[in-house]
């Protein structure tokens, strides 16, 4: 045990040492595997976090070093090569938000510049198709960053990166071999960014294409495994327009077909997905099988401080709330917030609908009492942190604007 703490040491003073001396080093980084650039990089962001270091100018370099560092669009998508620490890149990058930079946005737009790029270095004057096996790097990484940044709730900036997607898409030969999958996954992926930012009118439109393209194949799980998946996307675009009915049996039907080969994460959502339906449609003995489940799955996997663990958690406090467990859904909202608040740190999107969230437990569990402080403390919270990144006509600020009128 002695040695592996001298040996965290030592790398802890290698890693200081390289910031000390970043300008002259900074390029010798670029030959280090992934992980060791992540975490020289992290020591910044540690550094500037500390709540012992007072030098404030030092720290007003710190994050415009690491604002620097995460918006050179090539030096993230290598730290998004690190997937054990996807947390600490989420802390990051919400740090550097904090601050008033606009870092989800750039890395979105210089990957759709990217995109552009590549069509029109690809595309001949005389042949306007891609060949899907020349872009599955590019749809690789664009699907993992949309994912990274849908994970914290920076959806404007997951849209542009999927719509990016979905530009290479119409340039393919339909007659490519992975077609099929190429298309089902950037309009799926779209539709997921669109919907959950309450982008309707877009949203309608790739819903309409992704169903039609559904039938016409005819797909099966033994064509698509995903297909549960897709299904339970059509359920959440119509849970988010308040349209129950069609989420409830959108939400059945991909439970039908819900195969043991679909990845982990797919599963828990379309777990979630369908007990946030059975709910809404009182079929709660339904949903409680479903979210236990998905809290369970979550857990097991991913661990009881992972995001994924705390959007299961946010659901199972919906459903405990809606069969009258009020006291209940209090402390699985608070666990769910917690977890949020680890993962992503400040002022960020998925803290603030948490916040919500348990603003309204709180509200509910106190009515009798009229003691509302806490309840508004949680709702302005979260008003506070909305405030900063919606516009003021936004679905998600009103939601939570009506929370706090309830608790006046």
């Amino acid at each position: 045990m002695a040695k592996q703490t001298r040996g965290d040491t030592l790398y802890n003073l290698a890693t200081s040492a390289v910031i000390k001396n970043f300008s002259k080093l900074r390029n010798g980084l670029e030959l280090c595997p992934e992980n060791i650039l992540f975490d020289v990089i992290y020591q910044i962001y540690s550094r500037n976090s500390n709540p012992n270091y007072k030098n404030e100018r030092n720290k007003r370099k710190q994050i415009s070093l690491l604002t620097d560092e995460l918006s050179h669009f090539s030096t993230f998508t290598k730290l998004l090569k690190v997937g054990d620490k996807r947390s600490c890149l989420h802390k990051m990058l919400q740090a550097t938000v904090d601050k008033k930079n606009k870092v989800p946005e750039m890395l979105a737009q210089a990957f759709y510049q990217d995109m552009e790029k590549l069509l029109s270095k690809l595309c001949s004057p005389n042949h306007n198709n891609l060949k899907v096996s020349n872009t599955c790097k590019a749809l690789e990484l664009g699907f993992n960053l949309g994912g990274f940044l849908c994970e914290a709730g920076w959806y404007p900036a997951a849209t542009m990166v999927h719509r990016a997607c979905v530009n290479i898409l119409r340039r393919l030969n339909q007659n490519e071999p992975g077609y099929l999958f190429v298309k089902l996954e950037c309009l799926t992926k779209l539709l997921h960014s669109l919907s959950n930012y309450c982008q309707f009118s877009e949203a309608g439109n790739i819903y309409t294409e992704l169903t039609s393209f559904v039938w016409d194949q005819g797909l099966t799980t033994s064509t698509y495994p995903n297909l549960a998946h897709i299904y339970s996307e059509f359920s959440s675009y119509h849970f988010m327009k308040s349209n129950y009915h069609e989420a409830f049996n959108w939400a059945l039907e991909s439970i039908k077909i819900l195969t043991p080969n679909l990845p982990p994460k797919l599963t828990i959502d379309v777990l979630r997905q369908a007990s946030k339906s059975c709910v809404v449609k009182r079929e709660f003995a339904k949903a409680e099988i479903l979210v236990k489940q998905a809290v369970s799955l979550s857990k097991t996997v991913y661990g009881d401080s992972h995001t994924k663990y705390a959007d299961s958690l946010i659901d199972y406090g919906f459903y405990l709330l809606n069969v009258d467990c009020i006291s209940a859904s209090m402390q699985v909202y608070k666990n769910a917030l917690e977890v949020r608040k680890q993962s992503f740190g400040g002022d960020n999107l998925q803290v603030a609908l948490a916040h919500e969230d348990l603003a309204y437990a709180t509200y509910v569990n106190e009515y009798s009492s009229g003691k509302f402080t806490d309840a508004r403390r949680h709702a302005e919270k979260s008003l506070s942190i909305m405030g900063k990144h919606l516009t003021q006509d936004h679905l998600f600020l009103a939601s939570s604007k009506r929370v706090l009128a309830l608790i006046l």
